[in-house]
């Protein structure tokens, strides 16, 4: 397609336009590129809706040291110093464009860009570090780790964008004496510089730098300074899309084809809406008591409430599921889907337990899909270091009765789920396969997430920032504002990128002051309206499932039900009737 005829909306797919560039302004110099579509869905949840869909991740660490405790906080500086310089877009920032560069982009006001402006000396690196650090005990000595968790997503946005896109929170620490004890650490990271499986990717490196000795952070520091940062500068997903090739005709046709199947793709059926939910939804976010009020905001209070609720299911349950899913030849992600889908049905009986059997609606949920497998350039596969998020059109399971035998409920909603999600798998397929799969064709995936995320942005951003683009034409798209079941995602086991046993605690080794080793690490978003967002990972032979909800539309006695029944249900002594 000529430059000249292609659509403005076509700018960002498989172009130039979110490449670094190199910043030289009186007051800046580094580096500077335009926010991806796909960042931008998420910089406008942050940015004007007070941190919507930040991630607060809780780390523990299980820590030995010989240092003095005001040594060890010199050396958790010094490590997360040297993490958001090698992983640039911890240290990065968000500008207007036309603040930035008005004479390049006055005529944009809506553009905002990613700047990153590397450390020269390793005693700016250490000091621009220290301002997006918190040693939580110098104002609260004593802390309940889940009440400050909780504070931080529900309190105003606990970092400042237009300074940095991260935040660290160490949480009090014991005078050391060599004693092992455990650490944590809160990372709170806007949603569009980072997703589930790059958070991990972070934390696995930070504490591989929580384990590296004075001089070695220091001379890894000093290598930073003095090495160019382009390798590390992380693309946009959008720049990294296959390019459709061929003639301007085949292009416009190609586009042609991916509106035609938005405009006619069968939508998922309706489904039963979260039996979780309150009967009354509150209207406004409940404020929390200022309990940390010297470093979290109560000034602001986000739109909705964000809680968490988590069930981790025991090593025979677990064991027992993942049987289940090597039996059967299916996924374990499956597997976890159709376990999720059968304690909502659960739940959604004991709700409505008078609705007969052929009027229930079945069970969808909607969920991410990893689209780093089908970007062109080099692979991103094993070294996550952004953002990069595909949407699905959600998974629809049959509602099974729970006088339904359990095992047989989940083979058969998991070989559901299981042929469903792999219609999102990279792998050759016949041009008979491509034409029945549609819309869900993996061969559509980012074309189609393309033109989904251009309107989502242009509907939910303000005025000042809309770019008045109609990419469907006079074919608009077939959409639904029907809320799925919930949500769910899984990582899968999360062993390869992070796990326990790659340090040894139990004695300091020769030569070492310090010896940390990873415990766990629970990661929760700040909910959008009505969101049940469950996640699940696979951890050293253990299930783990952790939701992020909105506390304003789910009622959280109802949220601790549905982890006892997760908890509970492949129990052989379990409390529930099945």
């Amino acid at each position: 397609m000529a430059s000249q005829v292609r659509p403005e909306w076509l700018g960002s797919y498989a172009t130039t336009r979110h490449d670094w560039h190199t910043l030289r302004t009186k007051d800046h110099s580094g580096y500077y590129r335009r926010i991806g579509i796909v960042e931008s869905l998420f910089d406008v949840d942050g940015s004007e809706f007070e941190g919507r869909a930040d991630i607060t991740t809780d780390l523990l660490v299980e820590l030995r040291t010989s240092l003095t405790l005001s040594a060890l906080r010199d050396r958790i500086l010094q490590a997360w110093s040297v993490l958001r310089e090698k992983h640039v877009l911890l240290a990065s920032r968000v500008v207007k464009a036309a603040d930035l560069l008005p004479h390049q982009f006055n005529n944009s006001p809506e553009e905002r860009l990613f700047v990153f402006e590397p450390n020269t000396t390793s005693e700016t690196m250490l000091s621009k570090a220290k301002d997006s650090l918190t040693f939580v005990e110098d104002h609260y000595p004593q802390v309940s780790i889940d009440e400050f968790f909780i504070h931080t997503l529900n309190t105003g946005r606990c970092l400042d964008a237009s300074k940095a896109l991260s935040r660290l929170y160490v949480m009090p620490i014991d005078s050391p004496d060599n004693a092992m004890q455990a650490v944590h650490f809160i990372l709170v990271a806007a949603h569009e510089i980072t997703d589930g499986l790059t958070v991990m990717r972070w934390m696995s490196s930070f504490i591989d730098l929580l384990n590296a000795s004075a001089p070695q952070l220091a001379y890894e520091a000093e290598s930073l300074c003095s090495v160019s940062p382009v390798a590390r500068l992380p693309p946009a997903q959008e720049t990294l899309y296959p390019p459709i090739t061929g003639s301007a005709a085949k292009e416009r046709w190609s586009w042609a084809l991916s509106r035609i199947l938005r405009h006619t793709r069968k939508l998922p059926p309706a489904a039963f809406q979260n039996p979780l939910r309150r009967r009354l939804p509150l209207t406004r976010a409940t404020p929390m008591r200022p309990e940390f009020p010297a470093i979290l905001d109560y000034t602001h209070v986000p739109p909705i409430n964000t809680f968490a609720v988590r069930a981790a299911l025991s090593p025979r349950a677990s064991q027992r599921l993942t049987q289940m899913c090597r039996d059967a030849r299916i996924s374990i992600g499956s597997g976890c889907f159709a376990l999720v889908a059968v304690a909502m049905m659960l739940m959604e009986e004991r709700r409505n337990p008078h609705v007969p059997q052929h009027e229930r609606q079945p069970f969808v949920g909607s969920f991410p899909v990893n689209p780093r497998p089908f970007l062109t350039g080099r692979s991103t596969v094993g070294r996550e270091d952004s953002l990069m998020l595909a949407f699905s059109e959600g998974v629809s399971l049959p509602f099974l009765p729970s006088d339904f035998d359990l095992d047989r409920r989940l083979r058969l909603l998991g070989r559901q789920a299981d042929r469903q999600l792999r219609q999102y798998q990279k792998r050759p397929r016949s041009l008979e396969e491509e034409i029945h799969l549609g819309s869900k064709s993996p061969t559509q995936l980012l074309p189609l997430l393309y033109l989904d995320t251009m309107e989502r942005l242009e509907a939910r951003c303000d005025a000042t920032r809309k770019r008045g683009w109609n990419v469907q034409g006079d074919y608009p798209a077939s959409t639904t504002s029907r809320l799925a079941t919930c949500g769910i995602s899984s990582v899968g086991d999360r062993g390869s990128i992070i796990r326990s046993g790659k340090y040894d605690t139990r004695m300091m080794p020769s030569g070492k002051d310090i010896a940390a080793d990873f415990r766990n690490l629970e990661s929760n978003v700040r909910a959008r309206d009505g969101e049940f967002l469950v996640g699940a990972v696979g951890d050293n032979g253990q299930l783990r499932f952790n939701a992020s909800y909105d506390g304003c539309a789910i009622d959280p006695a109802l949220a601790e039900e549905w982890k006892q029944t997760m908890e509970t249900l492949l129990e052989p002594d379990r409390l529930f009737k099945l």
